[in-house]
């Protein structure tokens, strides 16, 4: 069983992320990224399948977990900016 699936089973959609932030270097971030979205691609259709979600509530799973959780911790109310190049 993928970790998706009994994360999706036992936690709140609102704590869980699929971002990488954690990481020092890019090649991490990217890295847990594609993981994630591995993860999502294989375990979201069997969820719909099974009608524990609709397509909707599909989508908005995945943009919760790959966007608004995430910004939600680590901004909080601030708008999202785009990245500084140092």
């Amino acid at each position: 069983m993928d970790i998706l699936e009994r994360l999706i089973e036992i936690i709140p959609a609102n704590k869980i992320f699929g971002s990488g932030g954690d990481y020092m270097f890019l090649e991490g971030v990217y890295g847990a990224q594609e993981s994630v979205r591995e993860a999502i691609y294989r375990v979201l259709p069997k969820r719909v399948a099974d009608k524990y979600f609709t397509f909707g509530q599909a989508i908005d799973f995945a943009k919760k977990i790959l966007y608004s959780n995430p910004k939600r911790i680590y901004l909080g109310d601030r708008p999202a900016k785009a990245a500084r190049v140092f």
